[in-house]
């Protein structure tokens, strides 16, 4: 019996998988109305009805970055950390804005918490893009050195 280890399996099923699903998800999702007030805008000033959709894309861009720049990355524990920990993030976030909005279009009873935790998973989400950019280069300098 073979045992399967994903220490080298390529991330980018799992992000096109998920990123497909969200779409999904988000294409049959029934979005509350949008009134005209301070309550159904979202996240830099972007109505929620727009920001829902830059998650699922965002991981289909994870994805097809993953397909083309696979063989260059170096680090194993660093390509699985940036997946998870990636993964992790967008669903909260996917989580938090979706409930974090009611059916009438109101945040919840503490908006400044919610604003908080966003920019909280924001800058977990850019510090481990540098993370897959470090990897990258990391990479690319030891294939070029070694060749």
């Amino acid at each position: 019996m073979q045992v399967h280890t994903y220490r080298n399996a390529n991330p980018a099923s799992l992000f096109l998988f998920l990123g497909i699903s969200l779409l999904v998800l988000v294409c049959f999702l029934r979005t509350p109305p949008e009134p005209n007030n301070d309550a159904a805008v979202l996240l830099f000033g972007a109505p929620f009805s727009k920001t829902i959709w830059a998650f699922p894309l965002f991981l289909l861009s994870l994805s097809l970055l993953y397909s083309l720049t696979w063989r260059y990355l170096s680090s194993p524990f660093l390509i699985w950390f940036h997946t998870f920990t990636s993964l992790c993030a967008v669903l909260a976030l996917v989580v938090l804005v979706f409930f974090g909005l009611h059916s009438s279009g109101q945040l919840t009873t503490e908006p400044e918490w919610v604003g908080n935790t966003i920019q909280v998973l924001t800058m977990v989400l850019f510090l481990v893009q540098l993370a897959f950019l470090v990897n990258l280069f990391k990479g690319v300098y030891s294939s070029w050195h070694t060749s």
